[in-house]
């Protein structure tokens, strides 16, 4: 049905069928944060030892606070401790989040260099962010960098 119409037909559509238009936008925006060090670092942390529904209400509430839904490490670092922890975080996870952040600012967490190390120096590289440590680097390797050969010890 959808193959006859126009584009102006199809957005009509999308309007109408949220759920449509999510399945339809949801795989090219996780691709995207899926290759995001800095990002996938900071949703580890920011879900460590929570539920996934409670991780999911506080991330989403995280990311409300930016006007670009996405936590740009400069503004992130321009939040007072009490307005993280108004969202749901620990005073520890909210210093973690913004070691991230610094780290990110100071190195580039998503430059090619950083992706190209190996395994274990990428390891050893990442757990010098305080709060960062092998579990959530091996987690983040297997689930977010697609490091299929790497099974943590």
């Amino acid at each position: 049905i959808l193959i006859s119409k126009t584009k102006m037909e199809y957005l009509e559509v999308l309007k109408k069928d949220k759920l449509l238009a999510t399945i339809i936008r949801e795989p090219l925006k996780l691709n995207k944060q899926k290759n995001d060090l800095y990002l996938q670092l900071l949703k580890a942390i920011a879900g460590q030892q929570l539920s996934t529904k409670a991780a999911a209400t506080i991330w989403l509430r995280f990311e409300n606070l930016f006007n670009s839904h996405y936590p740009v490490a400069i503004e992130l670092l321009t939040f007072h401790d009490r307005q993280l922890r108004a969202v749901g975080f620990s005073y520890q996870k909210v210093g973690y989040l913004k070691n991230i952040a610094n780290f990110h600012l100071q190195n580039n967490l998503n430059s090619l260099q950083i992706r190209r190390m190996k395994t274990e120096k990428l390891i050893e590289y990442l757990k010098q962010i305080k709060g960062v440590g092998t579990w959530t680097v091996e987690m983040v390797l297997m689930f977010s960098l697609n490091k299929k050969r790497y099974f943590p010890g």
